[in-house]
């Protein structure tokens, strides 16, 4: 029996070992992203949850949230960004980062300079 099996089959009819195919599914990286979203769906149920298998979730989330601050961190390496006042502010630390991209050699002279 394979999960498409599993998810048109009610609960209390699934066989012993779909708890273990369940989680073999969900430790492995390299199954397909519709088999583990479905999988995590199944491994919900009263009749196969288990230790085993609340680790692996919360494994995976884990994994998620790591990605999801890796992903941050690349977009804001200088930390988050400052809201924007008036166009025309003096300050020069307001600088419209992306008219002068921090990697713009000149950037400390246009700083100083205004915006």
């Amino acid at each position: 029996m394979d999960l498409k099996a599993l998810r048109d089959t009610p609960s209390w009819d699934w066989p012993d070992n779909a708890g273990k195919m369940i989680l073999e599914i969900l430790t492995n990286d390299r199954a397909d992203d519709s088999d583990r979203l479905l999988a995590a769906e199944l491994a919900g149920d009263f009749t196969v949850i288990n230790e085993e298998l609340v680790g692996a979730l919360l494994s995976i989330l884990r994994e998620a949230v790591r990605r999801m601050i890796c992903v941050a961190k690349r977009q804001y390496p200088w930390g988050r960004p400052r809201p924007r006042r008036h166009a025309r502010s003096e300050d020069p630390m307001m600088c419209d980062y992306r008219k002068y991209p921090p990697d713009d050699p000149e950037i400390a002279q246009k700083a100083l300079h205004g915006c």
